[in-house]
């Protein structure tokens, strides 16, 4: 899996890529079937200084699941736990109908 965090308009932490990372590693579980060196995760996380508006874009693509994710607030930390569980519940989605998919294809053929 190939991790990409973006700082704009704001200043990069190492506190803060950890914190993201941490999220990130719990996507595996819905990406573990598919080859880890075709998995991009890009976060890009970003201050308008001039609105005092935070914003948090996650994209998550694979060979079979592509989730993008963008949510605005007034702060960083929050905002990346609401966009990160958004995700991880659009990954889990995703995995449940291509699953279903999968099932589906194997009873009637």
């Amino acid at each position: 899996m190939k991790i990409e965090i973006i700082f704009r308009g704001t200043e990069s932490s190492v506190a803060m890529e950890n914190y993201v990372t941490k999220y990130v590693e719990k996507f595996k579980k819905y990406l573990h079937q598919q080859d880890p060196d075709s998995i991009f995760v890009h976060v890009v996380l970003e201050g308008k200084h001039n609105h005092h508006i935070m914003s948090v874009e996650v994209r998550v693509k694979s060979q079979a699941i592509d989730v993008t994710m963008k949510k605005e607030g007034h702060d960083m930390y929050p905002l990346i736990d609401e966009t990160m569980k958004s995700v991880e519940n659009e990954l889990q989605r995703k995995k449940e109908r291509l699953v279903d998919d999968i099932k589906h294809r194997k009873k009637c053929c």
